[in-house]
């Protein structure tokens, strides 16, 4: 990522964005979220970042906008923090020093899976897109196998189907 994407995306997240401890459910799975109006900022945050879920959200009320939030989880959601974080000011800091105090990064080493449902996703994503397999593994840190057996729908079928 650019020094200016970078600077860019913890302005971003420092006014907009959450960094939110791991429920209960999921302990080992820190997440980021960025919940606002403007579609195409999520959109362009999600591609800054390589990861992540945007959800659409209904006006619950007449005079409110509709909203898109972005969820990134797990491995990829600590490896954001841990690049923003000194960009970050004391309450966003505190923050991320919080959602990351219990991350384990073994424990998802221990999965069957070196990969969260969220970087597979995101790989997924850009093969739909017709994006060159070499790229996505490179860029993800994926190995070009693993990439290659998502295309070919070999591996993660419950997320491929």
């Amino acid at each position: 990522m650019k020094k200016t994407d970078l600077y860019w995306l913890a302005g971003l997240l420092e006014g907009e964005g959450s960094f939110q401890s791991p429920p209960p459910s999921d302990s080992n799975s820190p997440r980021v979220c960025l919940h606002m109006t403007d579609k195409d900022v999520v959109e362009k945050a999600q591609n800054l970042i390589n990861a992540g879920h945007i959800y659409f959200e209904e006006a619950r009320q007449e005079n409110w906008s509709d909203s898109w939030k972005l969820t990134v989880k797990g491995k990829p959601a600590v490896k954001l923090m841990m690049k923003v974080k000194p960009l970050m000011g004391e309450r966003r800091t505190k923050q991320i020093e919080d959602a990351v105090e219990e991350y384990d990064e073994h424990l998802d080493a221990k999965s069957k899976s070196p990969y969260s449902s969220d970087e597979v996703i995101t790989a997924i994503k850009r093969i739909e897109e017709g994006e060159a397999l070499t790229d996505i593994s490179e860029d993800l840190e994926m190995k070009y196998q693993f990439v290659k057996d998502l295309s070919a729908e070999r591996t993660w079928q419950h997320l491929t189907n």
